[in-house]
C-alpha cells in the first residue's frame, strides 16, 4: 500500500499548478499529500492553515481544502519531528458516517476545527444551510491518535438546531 501511495504522490507532483499555495509554512511531503486528498483543489487556492502542538516533538496540522455554500472541508495530518530534524507526515483519519447509517474512514473533515484545551478535533457537516440537520463527530487525541468520542446525527431537517440525538457511544 504505502509504494502506491508514494507512486501516486510522485506521478501527482508532476501535474500540480505552481499557484497553489499553503498560508503557513508547512513540510514538502504535506503539501503534496494535500494536494492529492483534496478531492477538488482549485488551481490558485491558497490553503488555510493551523498547527497546533499535540505532544513533545508532534504537532497537528489542520489545512483546509474547499469552501461550500454552508459547509467547508479540511484534511489533518500528525507531523512528528524525527532525531535529526526530519519530519513525518500521516494524515489523520477518522471514522464518519455513510447513507447507509454505517461508519468507514475519511481524511476529509467537514468543518473540521481543533479544541488544543481539550485536544478534541471535530468535524460538523451541515445538512443544509440553517444547520438544523446533519452530522458532527468528536475525536479525542488519547495515546498518539485521534478515536472517537461522540458522534451526532439528525437527520430531520425541522429548523431546530439544538439536542441533536447523539448515536455513539450509544445513549438510552
Amino acid at each position: 500500500m504505502r509504494g502506491v501511495l508514494f507512486t501516486a504522490l510522485f506521478l501527482s507532483t508532476l501535474s500540480l499548478q505552481a499557484a497553489q499555495t499553503f498560508s503557513k509554512e508547512v513540510p514538502e511531503t504535506l503539501k503534496t499529500l494535500h494536494k492529492i486528498l483534496c478531492e477538488n483543489p482549485n488551481e490558485d487556492a491558497v490553503f488555510e492553515t493551523e498547527i497546533f502542538p499535540l505532544q513533545e516533538n508532534t504537532e497537528l496540522y489542520l489545512v483546509q481544502c474547499e469552501l461550500y455554500a454552508y459547509n467547508s472541508s479540511a484534511n489533518a495530518y500528525i507531523v512528528t519531528k524525527g532525531f535529526d530534524d526530519s519530519k513525518f507526515v500521516s494524515p489523520v483519519s477518522v471514522p464518519a458516517l455513510n447513507a447507509n447509517k454505517t461508519f468507514y474512514a475519511t481524511t476529509t473533515l467537514m468543518g473540521g476545527n481543533y479544541d488544543p484545551e481539550t485536544k478534541t478535533l471535530a468535524t460538523f457537516s451541515k445538512g443544509r444551510g440553517v444547520g438544523d440537520c446533519g452530522q458532527a463527530g468528536n475525536y479525542k487525541w488519547v495515546e498518539g491518535e485521534f478515536v472517537l468520542s461522540k458522534y451526532f446525527l439528525k437527520e430531520k431537517c425541522d429548523g431546530r438546531s439544538v439536542d441533536w440525538p447523539q448515536i455513539y457511544p450509544f445513549k438510552k
